[in-house]
């Protein structure tokens, strides 16, 4: 939607997962405050459709393009010099600290009050998804590796406070623009339906995951020293482990057996690669 003067509006409606369009608003404020590149929300409330009253959000719409459909044209520098303003916005998304982990609540709360309660009913959701996953693809050995792994997993997020994580880290989530020396800034982060309360890997390990040709020690630059950059990717690995147990049980659970097997795939990367091959305890 562009308006009389030209400014371009993005309208959103509330989807079915996800949070509410009010938390949304709200991670978004708080987004804003610590100088995150986000859009701002100029109005959110009540309208009558055909389907009885909707909740909906009019925000502004990021400036630039999606890093997904700028990726294809970049050159190498410009990858890295993209990888490391990612970097940066991040760790600046991640300095807000919030109240607590996983959901905001209409109240204020959120779902989990501190890490160590958020680690044991993660821990216990994910081995409930793994046995789901056992007679869906994973082979015995597979299972049994991943079951072993998980522990190490869950303690791999860490014991901080808890902080604003995106939720959908994907290059198509995240906005870019060249500047006239062809150098990539970014210039916006879009989509805050899954933003929550969590722990910086939370986030990391979305991003290098759906962008595993992005310049790693770039990111890390501009985002700055944590655990995560120092242990040959293994935390990363671990953390995208229980990202795609939870993704494919998800989809198997919704009806979607095309989508589980795609993370079943990936889940058999991860468990197969370097990173988990490696010696245990490196993330510790």
């Amino acid at each position: 939607m562009v308006t009389a003067s030209g400014t371009r509006l993005v309208i959103r409606g509330e989807a079915d997962e996800g949070n509410g369009l009010d938390q949304e608003a709200w991670f978004l404020a708080r987004a804003r405050q610590a100088g995150v590149p986000v859009p701002e929300v100029l109005w959110l409330g009540a309208v009558d459709t055909t389907a009885g009253q909707r909740m909906v959000m009019v925000q502004t719409a990021a400036s630039g393009r999606a890093l997904k459909v700028a990726l294809p044209g970049m050159s190498a520098g410009q990858r890295s010099a993209v990888a490391r303003s990612c970097g940066q916005v991040i760790a600046r998304l991640h300095s807000v600290q919030v109240g607590g982990f996983y959901r905001r609540h209409a109240d204020g709360s959120f779902e989990f009050a501190d890490c160590a309660i958020l680690q044991a009913a993660d821990l216990a959701n994910r081995l409930d998804n793994l046995r789901v996953l056992a007679g869906a693809g994973l082979t015995p050995a597979e299972a049994r590796q991943a079951e072993c792994l998980l522990p190490e997993a869950v303690a791999a997020r860490g014991d901080g406070p808890a902080v604003l994580c995106h939720g959908e880290l994907y290059p198509s989530h995240i906005f870019v623009t060249t500047g006239e020396d062809a150098a990539v800034t970014v210039t916006g982060l879009i989509d805050f339906s899954d933003a929550c309360g969590g722990r910086p890997l939370d986030d990391l390990e979305v991003l290098c995951w759906s962008w595993p040709e992005g310049d790693r020690a770039a990111l890390a630059a501009g985002y700055g020293p944590a655990p995560f950059w120092n242990d040959r990717g293994r935390r990363l690995a671990l953390g995208q482990l229980r990202m795609l147990i939870g993704y494919a049980a998800h989809d198997l659970r919704a009806g979607n057996p095309a989508g589980a097997r795609s993370y079943l795939a990936a889940l058999k990367s991860v468990l197969a690669s370097e990173a988990i091959s490696a010696s245990p305890g490196m993330s510790s």
